[in-house]
């Protein structure tokens, strides 16, 4: 609850905190697209932490460029490992999601290499080589969510041909017709496409939409049939429409 209060002091514009001070907790579950300063005053040796804490900011809403701001000593391990992330991988420019692989090749000999600066910068050229070939790789590939989004005109036009022929073809019709007769329906043809069912004098019970005694309804195989003068949601005299 204690968080929640800081939060929501921090988000208040007109009578707010100005600076909001949090731990490593402040990295997940909180959204500061209001905000956009950021000081980091250490920096999490995992690619992804780094940007869970930038996300924070970087979210639907935010309206300016956000400003890192990461002091360090000169020479010291944290510089060391500022530098990892800005020329290793470009971690502070836009989030990429291959940190995790990244951090799985390079974490034992990172640790090692903040010590050493002829290491750190082997551990950067390589780490370099893995991010760029992977970035490579991504964008040669497949992007299965725009994809979802995307029509891919030839084999669209397969799939519409394969519908029509399954429209074309007269199976279901003769099935239905066979179906109706044996349970008791009767049906008569209104043209375009439109048949209107109705419980005939033998009708079998437990048919969903039909009883004896009522008006029946319209049904067609066609994807255009409707009644004269109506929609195919229209009203009057509404049409149910058959699916394959």
């Amino acid at each position: 609850m204690e968080r929640d209060r800081a939060a929501a002091a921090f988000a208040d514009e007109e009578e707010g905190c100005q600076v909001l001070v949090c731990s490593e907790i402040g990295s997940e579950g909180r959204n500061f697209q209001f905000c956009r300063h950021l000081v980091m005053f250490d920096l999490p040796l995992h690619p992804d932490q780094l940007e869970q804490r930038i996300g924070r900011l970087d979210r639907i809403g935010q309206r300016h460029a956000i400003e890192i701001h990461v002091p360090v000593f000169a020479a010291s391990p944290g510089a060391k490992l500022l530098r990892w992330f800005r020329d290793g991988m470009d971690a502070f420019s836009a989030p990429h999601g291959i940190g995790n692989e990244i951090f799985d090749a390079f974490g034992d000999a990172l640790a090692d290499a903040l010590l050493d600066d002829e290491a750190l910068e082997e551990v950067i050229t390589e780490t370099r080589a893995l991010f760029e070939s992977r970035l490579a790789e991504r964008e040669a590939g497949r992007n299965r969510l725009l994809e979802l989004n995307a029509c891919r005109h030839e084999r669209a036009e397969a799939v519409a041909a394969a519908i029509g022929e399954l429209d074309e073809d007269r199976a279901l019709p003769r099935y239905l017709d066979l179906a109706l007769d044996i349970f008791g329906v009767d049906s008569q043809e209104l043209g375009g496409g439109i048949q209107h069912l109705v419980a005939g004098p033998q009708m079998l019970d437990g048919l969903p939409g039909l009883a004896k005694g009522e008006e029946g309804f319209s049904a067609t195989f066609s994807r255009s049939g409707r009644w004269p003068g109506t929609t195919s949601s229209g009203s009057p005299g509404s049409i149910r429409w058959c699916a394959r």
